[in-house]
């Protein structure tokens, strides 16, 4: 069967080891995409987390030889799979050029680039790059002076304003069968936050698109794709109040009839930012659902991280949001350098105070906290404890095969964590399964166990309401019954 050549291949690789099956969204190609296409380029987008690996490499042999290049993002449980799929490109493809982006890329720009499967690496904002790179490879110029391929200098940022409306029909899921929009209305981030990724990537610069453009961006959508939920994806939605006035008013007077939901910060709910007033616009314009990164119970953890935020705002929050009848959700952190248990207790009882302030509050448990290497908590580590990153690309597959999801891998190997890590684990599951707000009981979903699994996740269910009622995770002996048995019908 023939097929239609396209100029950019753009891979979004499998996760290592672990068969994907919840909704993808390819949204940084999705964007990337959409820019080049607009240029004058023909794309194909392969979504690896919604296909096999072999699959993908399927995909690379129909459309990759004929390419200008292949353009691969990677977050880093993507890793190994993107290095053996890089290695199949040069294999069968060996003129097309291979160029890596994405998060892990710009974090590791230098390992990324010594791997001989990679022809160019992209750091931060890869639109105006691609296009770049694309019209270079065209016109047979060399690619040496390309701003944000490494070591190259940085190109500024871009203006928001100049990117296309979002061509969805680049993805392989049809945005009418999602009946959901995903969109950037900013980037970046001006708090200081000493775990975070965008200080490690140096993005604090705060960028905002035109409120009318965002808007018209999704009227189109609800035209084109019938779509009924919006999702703004970005790191906090309300730094520019007066932006955020205008997209809610745009909102309710063009009747646009979405329900949306975006990030946020509790400090901002205040007098002459989201109060009562606004909260209540907000609310008329489709918002039912906000999220916080709360991180920790402990002020003490939160003056660390430079959170600049305080346990009563999170408290607030949560009662505000709760009487307007906004979802809060509530993501938190644990095994924090300089965390001690008694703080990390201070989170649990936290939870309980979120639980007990919102009937509809979501929490999310306890995530051991990741260093990214360049943000300020990072190099304190790095300072402070005898830790290292793998040396090549090919030592990130032995951290991530230790977990489906990378957020307890290693965590045997990080200095800076004081308890036994599968006590960890076991405040991360047992808030998982207390604190998690779902249609069935756990009691019901017991009954779809296998006969020999009922009893031990019967046992798990009760040991796991004790331990959260005690605040007790020490001596976790029943940590593997509980992962085997309960997690298989929990999920």
């Amino acid at each position: 069967m023939t097929h239609k050549p396209v100029d950019i291949l753009l891979v979004n690789p499998p996760h290592y080891k672990l068969e994907w099956k919840e909704a993808s969204l390819c949204f940084p190609l999705l964007y990337l995409g959409s820019w080049v296409q607009d240029k004058g380029y023909s794309v194909k987008i392969v979504d690896g987390l919604k296909q096999s690996l072999e699959s993908v490499k399927a995909d690379i042999s129909k459309y990759g030889k004929d390419a200008l290049l292949v353009g691969f993002t990677a977050m880093t449980p993507q890793v190994p799979d993107c290095v053996e799929l890089s290695r199949f490109v040069k294999e069968t493809c060996p003129d097309t050029v291979v160029v890596w982006g994405g998060i892990h890329a710009t974090l590791f720009p230098e390992q990324t680039s010594k791997c001989e499967w990679v022809d160019y690496v992209v750091v931060g904002e890869g639109e105006e790059t691609l296009e770049e790179i694309a019209s270079r490879i065209r016109g047979g110029k060399a690619l040496d002076d390309v701003e944000n391929i490494y070591p190259n200098p940085q190109r500024p940022p871009m203006d928001l304003d100049e990117i296309p409306f979002l061509d969805y029909t680049l993805l392989p899921d049809k945005v009418a069968e999602r009946g959901a929009f995903y969109i950037n209305s900013s980037r970046g981030c001006p708090y200081r936050c000493t775990f975070c990724v965008n200080n490690a990537l140096k993005m604090r610069q705060y960028r905002y698109r035109n409120p009318k453009l965002v808007l018209d961006e999704i009227e189109q959508a609800k035209k084109d794709y019938n779509i009924n939920f919006v999702s703004f994806v970005e790191d906090n939605f309300f730094v520019n109040i007066d932006k955020a006035r205008a997209m809610v008013d745009g909102l309710i007077e063009r009747k646009i009839n979405v329900r949306w939901t975006t990030t946020c910060r509790v400090d901002l709910f205040k007098e002459g930012m989201l109060d009562g007033e606004f909260l209540a616009r907000l609310k008329q314009s489709g918002c039912y659902m906000l999220k916080f990164g709360a991180e920790s119970g402990s002020q003490r953890v939160l003056d660390f991280l430079k959170k600049d935020t305080t346990i009563q705002q999170i408290i607030h929050t949560c009662e505000e949001c709760e009487r307007v009848k906004i979802t809060a959700v509530f993501s938190f952190m644990c095994a924090l350098p300089t965390e001690t248990r008694k703080e990390r207790m201070e989170t649990l009882k936290l939870i309980d105070k979120l639980r007990s302030v919102s009937s509809t509050a979501l929490i999310i448990p306890p995530q051991p906290y990741r260093p990214y290497p360049g943000g300020e908590l990072a190099d304190f580590i790095q300072e402070n404890y005898d830790f290292h990153y793998p040396e090549e690309l090919g030592g990130w597959a032995d951290i991530v095969s230790k977990s489906i999801d990378s957020s307890m891998s290693d965590l045997e190997h990080f200095p800076w964590v004081d308890d036994d890590p599968n006590s960890i684990r076991l405040i991360r599951m047992v808030a998982t399964v207390v604190t998690g707000r779902k249609k069935k009981t756990p009691l019901k979903r017991l009954l779809r166990v296998k006969p020999l699994l009922f009893l031990p996740a019967l046992g798990a269910l009760i040991l796991i309401q004790l331990r959260w009622k005690l605040k007790y995770f020490g001596h976790p002996w029943e940590y593997n019954v509980i992962f085997n048995a309960w997690g298989r019908f929990y999920r």
